[in-house]
């Protein structure tokens, strides 16, 4: 089916109006003309009559069409749950959007500047706002009640995506582990509804843009959002990281199905010295301090030759990161390289619960240049013997929603593991909960709707979970191990 589509405006005739049109041999009329045309399958071509008649029929009764609208059933043909419409600017992307999805293209509206953004998303539910803004990757609770202006911008980027899926999600209903707690709210419609998200990724670097596409395409195929969602964008690098299931490219008006998979995310987990916590303190949700009897670990995205994408173990001999500096003239991993356990970890499926930890071989170091994007910290349980704790996880904000905090939150257990240690973390953060629910390294061991108020007098600075709804995991190895 043929789309096309005219758009116009005046000219307005003034004296440097005339002198463009003289210098460059510009045709003047009275209005200007831009045209667009694309081939699209039937059942899309569909939807675009329908998505046009809603608006029509949304005017006529006098309501917004600024709200995301359901999209129709034209599409039994094929199924799909992420579409793409790319192309250079001015080729018409966002004419062509509006063509085929009508109100389902997300309009930005103004945020307030005296509210906290979970304060933004009208009477959603509280677990419904957070599990939706941890689903598109912005998971940062310091972050979450501060006011839209006060954000960076990717985290504006996140808030804008999250505010349009909630736009077209019905009622929420809940992930329940054993014993019915409520854990990371998973929303769900019957038939999925359609947003359409203009100029994405636009406003953020290419880093956090790769990210940001893994995230909300990880929360769309998993189920955690019940939505169908198409992207508009002039950045052809999103492609590979969104991996969605057709392609709409305005530049050579083409329609194509693709279904490959997004390169895999390859990490170095060493360990570093406290002064890397400087670089993630402040995104921690408790508190800043580290205790200096902390072990720490880092984990480092490899983005440079070391690691081509192969999945394959990586084999760059050298100093690596040793360099490394934290801002302040220092170095954040240690002068000497332990001579084990360190871990690498690669994993093509971003759906996978668990990633492939694989361990690297005493004389290897990370291949630089190499990201700082994760912070995990470790204390001896106190009263016990021969085990440790998860004190800090803390992911940057512009790299989460891929799983790399969680990754690195099994690489230590497992390190400490190889050493003769069990490992426990209580965790309050829900994408942590869930994600220790599902995966079989963990086994849940208390629930504490209350938290514990326990204060020990002969650790200074300990703070326990009093006020805070808990829950503690134990380490489980896997069945090789």
């Amino acid at each position: 089916m043929r789309i096309e589509v005219t758009v116009s405006c005046p000219v307005f005739d003034s004296f440097r109006v005339q002198q463009v049109a003289g210098m460059f041999d510009v045709p003047l009329a009275q209005r200007a003309l831009s045209r667009f045309a694309v081939d699209v399958p039937q059942w899309l071509g569909a939807e675009c009559q329908e998505a046009e008649d809603r608006g029509q029929q949304a005017e006529s009764q006098g309501e917004s069409t600024g709200t995301a609208a359901a999209s129709p059933g034209g599409s039994a043909g094929r199924s799909w749950r992420i579409g793409l419409i790319v192309g250079p600017s001015g080729s018409g992307k966002t004419t062509i959007a509006r063509r085929l999805f009508g109100p389902a293209l997300y309009r930005p509206q103004p945020w307030p500047a005296d509210r906290a953004v979970v304060d933004c998303f009208g009477n959603r539910s509280i677990k419904e706002i957070t599990g939706t803004l941890t689903a598109v990757g912005f998971g940062s609770p310091p972050s979450w009640i501060k006011p839209y202006h006060a954000l960076s911008n990717g985290e504006q980027f996140r808030c804008d995506l999250a505010r349009a899926l909630l736009r077209v999600t019905g009622e929420g209903c809940q992930v329940t582990g054993e014993g019915g707690q409520a854990l990371l709210p998973v929303i769900r419609h019957r038939p999925p509804q359609t947003v359409a998200f203009d100029e994405f990724t636009s406003v953020v670097d290419r880093n956090v843009a790769r990210v940001a596409s893994a995230a909300i395409a990880k929360a769309i195929r998993s189920g955690r959002l019940g939505c169908r969602f198409v992207a508009v964008t002039c950045h052809y690098d999103v492609t590979e990281w969104l991996t969605p299931d057709w392609v709409l490219d305005m530049a050579s008006a083409t329609f194509q199905w693709r279904c490959l998979p997004r390169p895999p995310i390859q990490l170095a987990i060493v360990r570093c010295r406290s002064r890397a916590w400087r670089l993630f303190a402040h995104h921690h949700y408790l508190s800043g301090q580290l205790n200096p009897s902390a072990q720490c670990f880092l984990a480092l995205w490899i983005t440079g030759d070391g690691c081509r994408g192969t999945g394959e173990r990586c084999r760059v001999k050298g100093d690596g990161c040793q360099g490394m500096e934290d801002g302040a003239g220092g170095t954040l991993l240690p002068d000497t390289s332990p001579p084990l356990p360190e871990t690498f970890f690669s994993s093509r499926d971003p759906f996978s619960p668990s990633p492939v930890i694989r361990p690297l071989s005493p004389n290897l170091r990370p291949p630089s240049p190499a990201i700082p994007v994760a912070f995990c910290a470790t204390l001896p349980l106190i009263g016990a013997r021969r085990r440790r704790r998860i004190s800090r996880l803390v992911t940057l904000p512009d790299y989460q929603g891929v799983g790399i905090g969680t990754a690195l939150l099994e690489a230590v257990a497992e390190i400490h593991r190889a050493e003769g240690y069990r490992v426990n973390i209580t965790a309050g953060h829900p994408a942590v909960i869930a994600h220790c629910r599902r995966s079989p390294r963990w086994r849940a061991v208390a629930v504490r709707k209350t938290g514990s108020g326990r204060q020990d007098r002969f650790v200074p600075g300990y703070r326990g979970s009093q006020g805070r709804a808990v829950v503690s995991f134990e380490y489980v190895p896997p069945p090789e191990a």
